[in-house]
């Protein structure tokens, strides 16, 4: 699939997650609507890409898309980037609050309903994500969660997105769960 406003969900509800190998892609979605990107890779290359990638938060900053990291608060304060997406291993939101100050959204995955609402309740958390929902191979031995977290979820007080394993079949099903700001896909669904 090339364009993801071709699927039945409004590209700025798309949420591609691009590898740092990847960065050409960004624009590209970028210009189809798409309206933020998170950047993850789970290597020690980011300071290898550091130039890249700072130029390409700069680019997304002056278009009005916001950029996520994921994990690396470093990474994410270094660049510019306008947010960052922690999982429930990495530093603590607070933590990483006070790292990255007050004008970057941080962002956390959330699979049980302990975690979302501990989520919810942390002022340093500014959105979180539930999943993965489907099983997905960036997540090898995490069990899918679902969308029963989503449905119960949706509406209580922060952004919410969807994330993991979410392809064409399943957008329908994702959007009827619940709202949702963003819906976490992999390279396959926004391939160009």
């Amino acid at each position: 699939m090339s364009d993801p406003a071709a699927v039945a969900v409004p590209p700025e509800r798309i949420y591609p997650l691009l590898d740092l190998d990847e960065l050409d892609r960004a624009v590209p979605l970028v210009l189809k609507g798409v309206r933020r990107i998170q950047i993850r890779h789970k290597g020690h290359a980011w300071g290898v890409r550091y130039d890249a990638l700072a130029r390409l938060a700069a680019e997304l900053k002056a278009r009005g898309v916001l950029l996520v990291v994921n994990d690396r608060a470093d990474a994410a304060a270094a660049i510019g980037a306008g947010g960052i997406h922690l999982g429930q291993e990495d530093l603590p939101p607070a933590v990483v609050r006070r790292l990255v100050g007050p004008g970057i959204v941080i962002g956390l995955s959330c699979a049980t309903q302990e975690q979302v609402d501990r989520a919810l309740a942390d002022p340093a958390v500014d959105e979180l994500s539930i999943g993965p929902i489907f099983p997905t191979p960036l997540k090898p031995g995490s069990p899918a969660v679902g969308l029963e977290l989503v449905r119960r979820n949706a509406g209580r007080g922060k952004p919410l997105a969807a994330i993991g394993g979410i392809d064409r079949d399943h957008l329908d099903e994702v959007l009827a769960a619940g709202q949702v700001h963003g819906i976490g896909v992999l390279p396959a669904l926004h391939a160009h």
